[in-house]
């Protein structure tokens, strides 16, 4: 009866291409296509396309609708609704019993960031602001991929790989308990490709402040200036530095964000809350209505 895409994603495209044309299609838009310049101009009309038959798009914030050139370009503004990415977030706000001794393990003031090693993730500028702390702060560093190798010399290399501790990938059950023993969550994050940062919600349901990188897309309408946290510039060592220093010496600055940072999650981040918008935004394709710019059903 319909259809549910995920773009940019051109096998999948390509492939609901055996259906029928008549079945509508619903687009979840999560993010451009950045590095991988041939195959972005070459599928570009291929998708330009798509979001145009498209009979309603999906975008998790509005910010993703205002920093998206290929939104812009396909002219799908009207049919674009917000619905934000939904998450069961009661794992992450009920005490862990393993957060106590994580915290034993890493003495002084602590950060955490977790993600896939590469490159658009930002953890060399991370490991770059950890030298300009003070010797008491450490960082855990969860998580693994083709540049884990070269972050564990870059390490060496700063002179603080007593500083940091290498996880590797974190069990999702323990998970929970790295974002409950730290003080500050980091979201390093360089470039566009990081589209909305669900590392940030996690930490935010945990009831920490999060630092991340202002892209002026998605990562900046869940992590909000001066009320969840801080947001420096991207790739900007001293800045980076300045506002994980800023909330590690203020813990009654990181209490007031965690706690306004849980609220938020709690109320626009619920895992029901975007599986009752999006079911209505379905029964609203299927009746012939009409999609209307950035409801939210």
């Amino acid at each position: 009866d319909l259809v549910h895409l995920h773009f940019p994603d051109p096998m999948a495209h390509f492939a609901s291409l055996a259906i029928p044309a008549h079945v509508p299609r619903v687009i979840s838009w999560h993010a451009e296509i950045t590095r991988q310049r041939f195959l972005r101009k070459l599928y570009a009309p291929w998708q330009s396309a798509a979001l145009r038959k498209a009979a309603a798009i999906i975008v998790a914030t509005p910010c993703h609708l205002k920093s998206s050139p290929s939104l812009a370009s396909a002219g799908v503004a009207e049919k674009v609704n917000v619905i934000p990415y939904g998450f069961d977030l009661t794992r992450f706000s009920l005490p862990h019993p393993q957060a106590a001794s994580i915290r034993q393990q890493h003495p002084g003031r602590l950060i955490f960031a977790v993600g896939r090693h590469v490159y658009y993730k930002g953890f060399s500028v991370l490991l770059t602001a950890l030298r300009q702390l003070p010797p008491d702060v450490r960082l855990i560093l969860g998580g693994c991929g083709p540049l884990s190798n070269e972050l564990r010399a870059q390490a060496v290399a700063l002179g603080v790989q007593q500083r940091v501790t290498f996880t590797g990938l974190i069990p999702p059950d323990l998970l929970p308990a790295y974002y409950q023993a730290c003080d500050v969550f980091c979201l390093p994050s360089v470039n566009r490709a990081e589209a909305f940062g669900i590392v940030q919600v996690e930490a935010m349901a945990a009831g920490k402040p999060v630092v991340s990188s202002a892209l002026g897309n998605g990562v900046d309408y869940v992590n909000q200036h001066g009320v969840t946290g801080l947001t420096p510039p991207p790739g900007d060592v001293a800045a980076l530095a300045s506002a994980l220093g800023q909330l590690l010496d203020d813990a009654s600055l990181r209490q007031k964000f965690g706690q306004q940072a849980q609220a938020r999650v709690e109320q626009e981040f619920s895992l029901a809350a975007m599986a009752e918008r999006t079911l209505m935004l379905y029964q609203r394709v299927l009746s012939g209505q009409p999609a209307s710019g950035t409801d939210r059903g």
